[in-house]
């Protein structure tokens, strides 16, 4: 685990400050209505995941990203929420859904270290926008699938770590393309999951936002039923 964390953390700081740190995607998976699914993961931060099935064609989503970590030249705090409200469909063998949502998030990044892109340590705040479709396929036991998620960010009240004087962007709205795949194992209401993803500053681009362009995480989670119909 502490090589993990501190791969995460090269990761994240070996190229410039990092003011938008996305959340892995949440991909419930739903089999029928009122199951309701949690999980963790690490690698990036660590990601805290909901989600439940209001009937059998519609769920919701919660889900939260927190990442802090301190070296001699650099720290970082990352802090995200959302919700959202989706569709899904499936059978015996596929599930689809499409979800959609809204987030905030904070950060505080100071990089001092950094010799490349924009040097620029700061606080601020954002807001996202999200839709994410996405198809999966079952083999017993074993589930893997694929989901691209677009996210509209919002970046707004960024002021200078060092100085508090407000910082300036080319563009403060910019479209993220996030693509991901997804494995997971379960095991009676226990279950294990990857998932490795893509980022990608699709429109608005602007320098000055550094983000992380590809991420990985690995994590455990809790599926349980309250259906009372078999």
């Amino acid at each position: 685990m502490k090589i993990i964390l501190i791969a995460s953390n090269l990761i994240l700081f070996c190229s410039c400050n990092i003011y938008y740190l996305p959340n892995t995607r949440s991909i419930p998976m739903f089999e029928k209505k009122k199951e309701l699914q949690t999980s963790a993961s690490v690698i990036g931060g660590l990601n805290f995941q909901s989600a439940y099935s209001l009937s059998n064609h519609l769920g919701i989503i919660a889900n939260g990203l927190y990442y802090s970590s301190q070296t001699n030249t650099s720290s970082a705090l990352i802090n995200y929420y959302e919700g959202g409200l989706g569709y899904y469909s499936n059978n015996s063998q596929t599930n689809f859904a499409v979800f959609g949502g809204y987030g905030v998030g904070k950060m505080d990044v100071n990089n001092s270290n950094n010799n490349f892109y924009y040097n620029d340590p700061a606080h601020g705040q954002y807001q996202k926008f999200f839709i994410q479709p996405g198809y999966s396929f079952k083999e017993k036991n074993f589930w893997y699938g694929a989901v691209l998620r677009i996210s509209y960010v919002d970046f707004s009240n960024l002021t200078s770590y060092d100085t508090g004087q407000p910082l300036s962007l080319t563009n403060n709205r910019i479209v993220f393309f996030e693509p991901a795949a997804m494995c997971r194992f379960n095991y009676k209401k226990i279950f294990a999951t990857a998932q490795g993803g893509v980022n990608y500053q699709a429109f608005g681009i602007d320098g000055k936002i550094g983000y992380l362009p590809f991420q990985y995480a690995i994590g455990v989670g809790l599926k349980l039923n309250f259906d009372k119909v078999k």
